[in-house]
């Protein structure tokens, strides 16, 4: 988990519950100093939670958004009935998931996509760090600072392993939980969608290959079983 002082936090908060925003917007909802409002953006910055840019009509000013590592992070603290506004403020940011959330609400999984969106965002938080820390201990034999490693991760790769990441949950979580019924209604939920039909493949194709390796090991187990049995 990122350490966040109490401004950091503020800030991530507004940000999700209202999207980009300038400083002056923020010290104005926020009732922090103008000061705050310039340093604690600028820290979350450095922890890969918000990204800024500079619009044509304003260069002076900057206008922050969040990150999907930022918005990961700001669900850690939002209840799941809460969340709502979020997923509509930032569909943009996480189109497949976000974008396509009411058809999967009204399609009668929303405690299931609720669980993956947690866990996922969870998982997405872990890995990340896990990451930064490996490049920290690479980067003290190398003349690079991890801060620039982490940089060179491609554009679109951290929305799509967190969209990859998200769909897989969902599918394995149908199948253990759901019933043949549910499962052909979040295949049609699906299918639509020719990104969301390539998840779908190859969420399915991972279940196909751990239930048969679970097979492969009951079979070997039960093998094993009747060697003992034989020898006793």
């Amino acid at each position: 988990m990122i350490d966040l002082i109490n401004s950091e936090r503020e800030i991530l908060l507004y940000l999700a519950t209202n999207g980009p925003a300038f400083g002056g917007q923020m010290s104005k909802s926020t009732g922090l100093s103008s000061r705050t409002v310039s340093t604690a953006p600028r820290g979350l910055e450095k922890k890969g939670l918000v990204s800024h840019s500079i619009t044509h009509e304003s260069r002076a000013k900057k206008e922050y958004s969040l990150t999907i590592l930022g918005l990961c992070h700001a669900l850690y603290f939002i209840r799941a009935e809460e969340r709502n506004p979020i997923i509509e403020r930032w569909a943009d940011l996480l189109p497949l998931v976000f974008g396509k959330w009411e058809s999967f609400v009204s399609a009668g999984f929303k405690d299931l996509v609720s669980i993956s969106l947690s866990l996922t965002a969870y998982k997405f938080r872990k890995d990340y760090w896990s990451d930064v820390e490996l490049s920290k201990s690479v980067s003290d034999e190398s003349d690079e600072s991890w801060e620039d490693m982490m940089n060179l991760m491609k554009p679109g790769e951290e929305l799509e392993r967190f969209q990859v990441n998200f769909y897989s949950l969902l599918f394995r979580f149908n199948v253990i939980l759901g019933t043949p019924e549910d499962q052909k209604k979040l295949v049609d939920a699906c299918k639509a969608d020719p990104k969301i039909r390539d998840y779908l493949v190859d969420g399915l194709t991972k279940i196909n290959d751990e239930l048969r390796s679970n097979v492969d090991i009951t079979e070997k187990v039960i093998q094993a079983l009747h060697r003992n049995d034989k020898v006793r």
